[in-house]
């Protein structure tokens, strides 16, 4: 109770929400696992999953970067990720690139309540526009900031505030939701109300600086709703 007081004073009234993309708008982490692997196949380096769990929120051209230090690769980190974005095509082409369950309600609710929606991810444009686009969701989004449009990516705020300048709202209307430890870090920065979609694959850790921790989005959109109805416009 006494974190669920802390919240709602912390929130005015819900104006808008901002997602992070990868794990919390679509499941691509998988994806993003198997692209690299791919990639790093032809290197002779092998990469599972979880190897890919430990970059989970950073920019892709940094985990490339730290890919061609860590086995000292004869590529640079730019080519990497060249190869890396035409695997992830490739593997959206043939497997598609699903909405975590749950999240299309959310985001049709909200829509329907007229509060703005974005995205802040630290991924690339290139990666961000061509799922929205798959899910026919660019018109949906009224913002929509990735690691190509600013100097620092998460773990710093910029990100975050880039959408939140874009969007027009203040700060105290919106609530920000991630599924990294490094994204909450990037929305709390921006002194945003986080809340954490907590996937299995996630320790608790990563995940504790989050105000609110959800298994499901169906929990995340019942708050939601709650914080909506009783929230005082300001």
């Amino acid at each position: 109770m006494g974190c669920e007081h802390n919240v709602r004073q912390m929130l005015g009234h819900l104006q808008a929400i901002i997602f992070d993309h990868d794990g919390t708008l679509v499941d691509s982490e998988p994806l993003h696992a198997k692209a690299w692997s791919a990639v790093l196949q032809q290197y002779g380096v092998t990469h599972v999953f979880a190897d890919h769990i430990q970059a989970i929120g950073r920019s892709a051209l940094e985990r490339a970067e730290g890919l061609v230090n860590e086995h000292s690769l004869s590529v640079t980190p730019t080519e990497l990720l060249a190869k890396k974005h035409e695997a992830m095509d490739y593997f959206i082409d043939i497997e598609g690139i699903p909405l975590v369950s749950g999240v299309k309600r959310v985001i049709d609710w909200a829509t329907a309540e007229g509060i703005k929606l974005g995205v802040s991810s630290g991924s690339s444009r290139h990666e961000v526009a061509r799922s929205l686009q798959i899910h026919r969701l660019e018109d949906v989004f009224s913002a929509v900031s990735t690691s190509t449009d600013v100097q620092q990516t998460k773990p710093a705020p910029d990100v975050y505030l880039r959408t939140l300048d874009l969007m027009g709202v203040s700060v105290k209307n919106v609530v920000a939701i991630e599924d990294s430890a490094v994204g909450i870090e990037s929305a709390t920065g921006a002194d945003l109300t986080t809340v954490a979609i907590w996937h299995d694959y996630v320790p608790e850790a990563w995940v504790q600086k989050a105000q609110k921790r959800f298994r499901k989005f169906s929990e995340i959109h019942t708050w939601l709703q709650q914080i909506y109805t009783t929230s005082t416009p300001c």
